[in-house]
């Protein structure tokens, strides 16, 4: 398998230094284009105008699809919803610069300042793009001043084979209940809380095709914990938690970062971009 992707790595290489087609990733262009309404039936209203952002290379003919946009003007081709190109961000996830992460968010939406958080991966060779990832997840809202959810999304490509998703999810809210989670900090009296949570997937590229391999999930502990509590808190049998973090062995408390799953299921995607219903 690992010889599959390194001879596909070697003829995009090769194949770009015969066309001699050099891609830039500070020299694009984004056209936006109106959707027709035939197309956009499962739009959420209030919106009336849809627009899809098309992403293109200088010296390169293709044009990606990222993202769409839209208004609740019908009088104004200037989006307000949905894809904000001003947060779009390339990078490459390989030395050889054949794996292509493109990211961005949505317009913030409403009091809470509700955002989703798009991704796409796609595979270069000199001449045409072929898309690997794409999903649009939940990003960032808030229901009131102590109370919020942000979530984050960080792809990684170890070499030479496998594709890594990194989900993190901060979560804070504000209650009278004793938890793990609960702060410090005198001011709050212990009612606020604050949990971070992290989940792993790890994909290996087999050409066009992601092949899951594991999934697992950690959670930050922020305060020393009795090691008892905390597989009571997450359902965890207690022997399996201390198999699951080697860390654990002699100690009746711990804190920091715990891993509570090695079985996740693989990645599910959300594909909520904020225009169209789910």
């Amino acid at each position: 398998m690992h010889v599959v992707l390194r001879v596909l790595l070697l003829f995009f290489i090769s194949s770009s230094s015969a066309h001699g087609v050099e891609l830039r990733l500070d020299k694009y262009q984004i056209r936006t284009v109106e959707i027709s309404a035939e197309a956009r039936s499962s739009i959420r209203p209030p919106i009336v105008r849809v627009f899809d952002n098309l992403l293109r290379f200088e010296g390169i003919s293709e044009e990606i699809s990222l993202a769409r946009s839209a208004t609740v003007d019908p009088a104004s081709a200037r989006a307000t919803v949905g894809f904000d190109p001003d947060t779009l961000s390339l990078k490459w996830l390989d030395t050889t610069e054949t794996l292509l992460w493109a990211s961005w968010k949505t317009f913030p939406s409403g009091e809470g300042m509700y955002t989703k958080e798009g991704h796409l991966v796609l595979a270069f060779d000199s001449e045409r793009f072929r898309e690997i990832f794409r999903d649009s997840i939940y990003s960032y809202g808030s229901t009131g001043i102590w109370e919020s959810t942000a979530v984050h999304m960080d792809i990684q490509f170890d070499s030479p084979s496998d594709l890594v998703l990194r989900k993190t999810e901060d979560d804070r809210w504000w209650s009278d209940t004793k938890s793990i989670f609960a702060s410090n900090d005198p001011e709050v009296e212990g009612k606020l809380h604050h949990s971070t949570t992290r989940s792993i997937w790890t994909y290996r590229l087999r050409e066009d095709r992601l092949v899951f391999l594991s999934g697992e999930r950690f959670v930050d502990i922020p305060n020393a914990t009795a090691v008892s509590e905390l597989a009571r808190t997450f359902g965890v049998p207690e022997r399996r938690l201390r198999r699951l973090n080697p860390e654990l062995k002699g100690k009746s408390t711990f804190f920091g970062s715990l891993r509570i799953d090695d079985k996740l299921k693989p990645y599910q995607h959300e594909r909520d971009n904020g225009i169209e219903r789910q």
